[in-house]
């Protein structure tokens, strides 16, 4: 029997199960563009991503509202990118000033904790790009950092806590340090946030648009990372920037889409890349042909092209044309 994903597909904020939150950050004032994932009890709090300084705010109001007053606060972002990190200053300044003696802890790989602690040089690249879209992002001292020693496409238990066993499988691809996080715990759930390991889906067809941003995207390990992903079984499937599925058996079919997505948008850039390849000429046509995969009504022309560009020039750097 054929699966209408739309059916399982769940975009809004609120509990996927108990103490297990999924939050839609509004990133550029839009839905859908970005996802935190709280897993919280009395004593602790999981943070699977953070957004940026500017989406900080949806992250609290919901800690709040909740009356979530953890002693601990353990953050593992999917990757050091701003969009995934850019919120770790202001959430551990608001845990500090509430609860002066918190245990505050970053889980990352060596990349991530190298980019964190010395930011400068790839938040000025991303300002080109994003501008004051970014927030503030500031240095974070080494003594948070807890590192995650992992090979590419490695899966490994990395921490307990909140009875949930914490796995982390390295799903390179988009950037070298990406990790999907498994969730599992002791009445037998699993949940996989995803990140953006398979790239953006702002659209009910479920037609993913590949996560090829420049500087870092590489073709063999992104596909290699999706095919590992398809051959796995979640009971909630989250990614980053399109909400998630409930139920198993389906992580095969989002990954196909995703791989022929893939396949259609390098095979078009190739094309548009032969006709003139000048990169302006091919991201207008790109955007022309997916502006509605990009971007949403609420996102400007002017970010949207700059999205489309980051898609577009990580495949031509990945393909040798740039």
């Amino acid at each position: 029997m054929t699966i209408n994903l739309n059916d399982i597909r769940f975009i809004n904020s609120g509990f996927i199960i108990e103490n297990v939150y999924l939050i839609d950050l509004h990133l550029y004032d839009s839905s859908l563009f970005a996802n935190s994932l709280l897993i919280f009890d009395s004593n602790s709090l999981i943070i699977l991503d953070t957004g940026t300084s500017i989406t900080s705010g949806n992250l609290l109001n919901i800690i709040k509202f909740y009356e979530i007053y953890p002693k601990k606060v353990i953050i593992i972002p999917t990757h050091y990118h701003f969009d995934h990190t850019g919120g770790i200053s202001i959430l551990k300044s608001y845990f500090e000033k509430i609860t002066p003696n918190i245990e505050f802890m970053i889980l990352g790989t060596p990349l991530l904790i190298e980019k964190l602690m010395n930011p400068i040089e790839f938040i000025n690249k991303a300002k080109k790009n994003f501008g004051n879209f970014i927030g503030e992002f500031y240095s974070l001292d080494s003594s948070l950092f807890h590192e995650i020693k992992i090979n590419n496409f490695e899966k490994k238990n990395i921490y307990y806590e909140n009875n949930w066993k914490i796995e982390a499988l390295s799903t390179p691809g988009h950037s070298d340090d990406h990790l999907s996080i498994i969730l599992s715990n002791e009445n037998g759930i699993k949940i996989c946030f995803a990140g953006e390991a398979l790239g953006i889906n702002l659209n009910k067809s479920i037609n993913p648009v590949p996560a090829s941003s420049a500087p870092d995207y590489n073709s063999q390990k992104y596909i290699q990372s999706i095919n590992n992903l398809s051959k796995l079984s979640f009971d909630y499937l989250i990614f980053s920037h399109f909400g998630g599925f409930l139920g198993n058996g389906i992580c095969n079919e989002i990954c196909k889409k995703g791989l022929k997505n893939l396949s259609i948008f390098t095979s078009l850039i190739e094309y548009f890349y032969q006709k003139n390849n000048h990169t302006e000429f091919i991201v207008d046509n790109i955007y022309n042909l997916f502006k509605e995969e990009v971007a949403t009504f609420s996102l400007n022309k002017e970010l949207a092209k700059s999205l489309t560009f980051t898609i577009v020039y990580g495949i031509l750097k990945d393909l040798k044309l740039k």
